[in-house]
């Protein structure tokens, strides 16, 4: 199974709708000050929390604000406790959709305000191409480039510890790995490529480590490779 799984009921969906209470979130993405903030939007759904799925709202590495499902139409607020101090009101209550629609103005203003105490060190870097890369060949994306990045933070999961370990000391083997490598696990970017395979991207900050993202990628490869996701 996916680390990340990025479906979300159609009701959560429809929040981003122009007209919805996370409309302005869209707007905002594409904006000057978005764009400025290399903000991004993800999908998450998983266990516990994320059950009914979050819709979570980065800026560069760094998310001050999720909205997360709950049972019976309602939704709650949730981020880092350093953000939450920024607006406390917003946050720690669930509520029905109507009463997010209300207060949609103070939610954005919200993440206008996180953008001025954000710690840069999230918007630079490896970040910065990242999140450039995100948002150039996700939400920017034309029909004459390479890739479409469809998903990012990608990590593969296992429904037993034994199993993970087996497949990590095949892995290993198969890239010649000594136990003091560190396993890759985790990959940037998951792309669609013009003649529909799927593209494995690694992104590194000039100068970085151009060995070690050849490891990673094929490390990827492989695990692609054991899904059956791969036929190369």
């Amino acid at each position: 199974m996916m680390y990340y799984d990025r479906r979300l009921p159609p009701a959560l969906l429809d929040l981003l709708e122009p007209t919805g209470p996370l409309g302005w979130m869209v707007r905002w993405v594409h904006s000057p000050m978005g764009e400025a903030n290399l903000a991004h939007v993800q999908f998450r759904k998983a266990a516990g929390v994320r059950v009914k799925g979050g819709i979570q709202l980065y800026l560069g590495r760094t998310s001050p604000l999720e909205v997360i499902g709950k049972p019976k139409g309602y939704v709650e607020l949730i981020a880092d406790e350093f953000y939450q101090q920024v607006t406390p009101e917003l946050f720690g209550r669930r509520m029905p959709v109507a009463e997010l629609q209300r207060i949609t103005a103070a939610v954005e203003a919200h993440v206008r305000d996180c953008t001025k105490i954000t710690n840069k060190s999230f918007l630079d870097g490896e970040a910065i191409a990242n999140a450039g890369m995100m948002r150039r060949y996700g939400i920017g994306h034309m029909p004459t480039d390479p890739v479409l990045v469809v998903d990012s933070e990608v990590q593969v999961g296992f429904g037993l510890i034994a199993e993970r370990v087996q497949f990590e000391r095949t892995l290993r083997i198969r890239l010649c790995l000594s136990q003091a490598d560190v396993l890759p696990r985790k990959l940037d970017a998951l792309g669609i490529l013009v003649d529909g395979n799927i593209g494995v991207i690694e992104v590194k900050r000039e100068q970085g480590d151009l060995h070690r993202a050849a490891v990673q990628a094929a490390a990827h490869i492989c695990t692609l490779k054991q899904l059956g996701c791969w036929d190369g």
